[in-house]
């Protein structure tokens, strides 16, 4: 079963309360009964727990301009397979969770103001995050003080060195988790003394799908009559650390990955250590019709990253009208 939302507003011309679907144009998209929902006004978002799945929560974004509104978007968190998300509440801009994991019941907070931590330039996107002590021994290896949090996925587990050499503050390094003292271990050099700071985390997929594009004629109606054949389409991002691009045949069900990286090999100007999230506008390869395809941009990382708009080109022969 599924499950729809309303959005109850007061009406400022006729004075008369309104309840507007806001999952109209998703009605299969929440799945199971809603068993708690938290909004905030102040953040424009709202959080919903499900009887379906758990360790899921549907998102819910909103925009007026005016009374106009602009947004009205949704998507899903989905946490690691086990958790159970038991209750989510906002104060001051920051959503409480109480959550059960699979070595017991934790209370998380996040902050939806995006602020900056750590002294750095940008934000660190993992959850559970805290910032280690790393001791170097004789033996050059480095190890850092207990985490308060067993790990559940060590492939999402993840390090941010906000103390450091200069050059590689804001970046991330190989490492080595020992579950037995459950703290972590490296020989990466991470000072030039003897300590160094760490924020440790768990680093999470985010993924979007974008619509395909599509073409109006005259009367800014959708033409469904003919699809354009797209060539390229172009990613223009704000800042970026190396993501990739799943590009999947409806057809043949293949899909293929394209990789993408915010370094540059062979320039003069290359950077030795840690490459910042930067701007700039990737290619990536379609060359089939907008309806035949799609494409899911795929980011696990604990930089940055922020697409501006998407822009697209290729070829239109229309053959067909409305009659």
């Amino acid at each position: 079963s599924y499950s729809g939302i309303r959005e109850f507003f007061t009406d400022s011309y006729s004075d008369t309360k309104k309840a507007q679907p806001a999952t109209s144009h998703v009605d299969k998209y929440i799945r199971g009964k809603v068993l708690e929902l938290s909004a905030s006004s102040n953040t424009n978002r709202a959080f919903l727990i499900t009887s379906n799945d758990r360790s899921v929560m549907y998102v819910y974004d909103w925009l007026y301009e005016g009374v106009e509104k602009i947004q009205n978007a949704w998507h899903m968190w989905s946490f690691p397979a086990g958790t159970v998300i038991h209750c989510a509440s906002y104060a001051n801009e920051k959503l409480y969770l109480i959550l059960s994991r699979g070595n017991g019941v934790f209370i998380e907070v996040m902050d939806m103001g995006d602020e900056l931590q750590y002294g750095l330039d940008d934000r660190v996107r993992m959850d559970r995050r805290v910032e280690l002590t790393f001791t170097k021994n004789a033996d050059d290896v480095w190890t850092s003080s207990v985490l308060p949090w067993t790990p559940q996925d060590l492939s999402g587990l993840d390090g941010v060195i906000t103390q450091g050499w200069p050059a590689y503050v804001g970046g991330n390094f190989l490492f080595s988790y020992d579950s037995a003292f459950n703290n972590i271990n490296t020989r990466f050099d991470l000072s030039d003394g003897n300590t160094a700071k760490v924020v440790m985390g768990e680093s999470y997929w985010f993924e979007v799908e974008p619509t395909p594009p599509l073409i109006k004629d005259s009367r800014d109606r959708v033409s469904y009559l003919d699809t354009p054949t797209v060539g390229n389409v172009y990613l223009n991002c704000d800042m970026y650390p190396d993501f990739s691009v799943v590009v999947l045949d409806k057809e043949t069900e293949k899909s293929r990955t394209v990789y993408l990286s915010n370094k540059r090999a062979g320039r003069i100007n290359n950077i030795i250590g840690f490459v910042k999230p930067v701007e700039g506008t990737l290619r990536v390869p379609i060359r089939r019709k907008s309806t035949d395809i799609t494409y899911t941009i795929r980011v696990r990382s604990p930089s940055t990253f922020q697409l501006r708009d998407i822009e697209w080109t290729g070829s239109y022969n229309p053959r067909k009208k409305r009659v």
